[in-house]
């Protein structure tokens, strides 16, 4: 059984962070210092030393997939850069994102804010993808409603179809982005119409939309960091695009 779990563990340690030794390692010193060591004896005899038991799962959840956050961003800002640039260099694959922002994780944090809540010179990712769909729909042959929608203003674009921003309230002072469906209710044809949706306005005609559609793939990756949550999207951009990532995240594991 021991054995069993070791090789098992090590399978996986190449696919997710939370199932590499650095990773438990952080956990177990976190959860040490907010709730306390306890000593305990293992099967074999030996001792080791880990964090105290705790019964709520949902700080144990948030505490896990905080960590998790951490360890993606700094793997990330640490390989994704120098990976890009090599990709570009080598093949001339202008088509990917550079999530990194040539390596500046400042600038990474202050444009992910800029999504979030918006400064004087745009508005929030949450309000311009509602602005843009309410557009085409009231003119569906503007060029920046070209192959989006059709005659009569019907939205026809999957991607646009999938996202259900959520504009800032009295309530929610802070825009959300749900989602038509979670990924988990996905069938895999839907999945692969969403791709190409999404591919859609990564390279239609209008720079608007374009630039649009680069900020949902940003918004998409730092508000979830490609975990599976019913909200997350991320796996959903182009490969092409999320190359540089893709790359980022093997190298790390």
């Amino acid at each position: 059984m021991r054995q069993a779990v070791r090789f098992t563990k090590d399978i996986v340690s190449r696919q997710v962070f939370s199932a590499t030794d650095a990773y438990e390692s952080l956990f177990k010193n976190i959860l040490g210092i907010i709730n306390g060591y306890d000593t305990r004896t293992d099967v074999d005899g030996s001792k080791n030393v880990g964090y105290k038991q705790v019964y709520n799962k949902k700080s144990i959840d948030s505490f896990a997939q905080g960590l998790d956050n951490m360890m993606r961003f700094n793997s990330f800002m640490n390989l994704g850069y120098s990976i890009y640039e090599n990709e570009v260099a080598k093949y001339g694959d202008t088509a990917m994102i550079d999530f990194t922002m040539g390596g500046d994780m400042n600038a990474v944090v202050n444009r992910f804010k800029t999504l979030i809540f918006g400064d004087k010179k745009q508005k929030s990712i949450f309000v311009r993808v509602a602005k843009l769909i309410s557009a085409i729909k009231k003119d569906p042959y503007s060029e920046k409603a070209d192959g989006l929608v059709d005659g009569d203003g019907n939205i026809i674009n999957d991607m646009l179809l999938y996202l259900n921003p959520q504009t800032p309230t009295d309530k929610y002072p802070i825009g959300r982005m749900l989602l038509k469906n979670s990924q988990t209710e996905n069938k895999s044809s839907e999945e692969r119409r969403l791709i190409s949706g999404f591919a859609q306005l990564l390279d239609h005609p209008v720079e608007e939309v374009r630039q649009l559609a680069e900020d949902i793939a940003f918004y998409a990756y730092f508000s979830t960091y490609d975990q599976n949550t019913s909200n997350s999207f991320f796996h959903l951009v182009p490969p092409e695009y999320r190359k540089q990532y893709d790359l980022a995240l093997k190298a790390s594991l």
